[in-house]
């Protein structure tokens, strides 16, 4: 399974575990492939929406272009399961084959198991990470980390509530 870690620095790393080092010399590409993984609600996301988000002052047809190539691109270093599509307007990340760290810190939220929330956590989304983008993915990217950062600190807070009751 592909292995992506978007808390804490940038890794990404293939089934054999092998960093995908052609993709993280591709800042706007990682950043497509970040807000797949991390985005809600989780699963399809509209071109349209992607367009806006990563070449909002590109013509429509250019940005379309630049849209097919990344995904392309990503496929190509990803495998090609790892993206899918849905007709000619939707896109989502394959998570039957790939894994993502904020997913597994979000489940584990949900479950209430701070511990494990907590070991996810290698701090701020795409900490270090920056790419010529779109003020659009910017206030994205900063609400992100916003609410993940919240959740890790409520989760934080939660241990330590739970350490004091145990004594």
């Amino acid at each position: 399974m592909l292995a992506i870690r978007l808390l804490g620095p940038v890794d990404i790393r293939d089934p054999a575990g092998q960093v995908v080092e052609g993709l993280l010399c591709q800042p706007k590409r990682v950043a497509l492939l970040a807000y797949l993984a991390v985005a809600e609600p989780r699963g399809f996301h509209r071109r349209d929406t992607l367009l806006g988000l990563f070449w909002p002052e590109s013509p429509t047809k250019q940005a379309r272009l630049a849209l097919s190539q990344s995904l392309h691109f990503l496929r190509h270093h990803l495998g090609d399961d790892a993206i899918l599509t849905r007709g000619e307007g939707e896109v989502a990340l394959n998570d039957a084959v790939v894994s993502c760290d904020v997913g597994a810190f979000r489940e584990a939220i949900a479950l209430g198991d701070h511990a494990q929330a907590v070991s996810h956590y290698g701090g701020p989304l795409l900490a270090g990470f920056s790419t010529r983008a779109s003020a659009g993915w910017e206030h994205w990217l900063d609400g992100a980390r916003d609410r993940l950062g919240r959740a890790y600190a409520t989760a934080l807070e939660q241990l330590a509530l739970e350490a004091d009751a145990a004594g």
